[in-house]
């Protein structure tokens, strides 16, 4: 009887064993899908928790809100992002990736002001953060569009200093300093741009201009 009812319970053990890992495969993970380019997947599922996690899973929450944010900026669905990325920052103002997110969305849809807001915030709370080189860039290419070349061109120092490498961003720093009528700088720039890729476009074109406006 003992023995019968040993057996019993290691059957019944050994079957939750195996059945385990089936239902943790089936479970949705949206930061796994928004990793894997599934940003519709993953929006859904965010969408769902939302729906379902209490206001006392706070944390859990706040992770949520991120994941879905980070699948609407990759649907270029910036309107969305900026409406949930504000509710979760009114939730919680100094996380730098709500800030984040609604620098870059207010930055895709024009909204020049709302977009320094929120990128110049992200340089406070996180100055040496992994995005600090990007918003930088973006931070830039505001001013350009503001003509307040001299202040895009701190901007984008700042981003080809954390970010040595990128060639387009060598030559929109280049335009920074042209459209302020800094020639030298300028060149020096595009110059840059065309050692690190000796067929962009932009930077032959702007070397160009400048070596007329210099009179070379």
């Amino acid at each position: 009887m003992l023995n019968n009812k040993l057996r019993s319970i290691f059957l019944i053990l050994s079957l939750m064993l195996i059945t385990l890992p089936i239902f943790s495969q089936k479970e949705k993970n949206a930061l796994v899908s928004w990793r894997q380019g599934n940003y519709d997947e993953a929006v859904d599922i965010c969408l769902e928790e939302l729906d379902t996690l209490p206001e006392s899973s706070f944390a859990e929450r706040m992770d949520s809100y991120t994941v879905l944010c980070w699948s609407l900026l990759g649907l270029k669905r910036y309107d969305e992002v900026v409406k949930y990325g504000s509710e979760a920052f009114e939730k919680s103002s100094r996380d730098w990736r709500f800030v984040a997110v609604l620098g870059e969305a207010h930055y895709f849809l024009g909204n020049n002001k709302e977009s320094l807001y929120f990128l110049e915030k992200y340089i406070e709370l996180r100055s040496s953060g992994d995005k600090a080189d990007y918003m930088y860039y973006l931070m830039g290419h505001v001013f350009i569009r503001l003509e307040e070349y001299n202040r895009a061109d701190v901007a984008l120092s700042m981003a080809v200093y954390l970010k040595p490498l990128d060639a387009k961003w060598w030559a929109r720093l280049g335009y920074a300093r042209e459209q302020a009528k800094d020639y030298q700088r300028a060149k020096d720039a595009y110059s840059k741009a065309l050692s690190i890729n000796s067929s962009l476009v932009d930077a032959e074109r702007g070397m160009k201009r400048v070596h007329e406006s210099l009179g070379l």
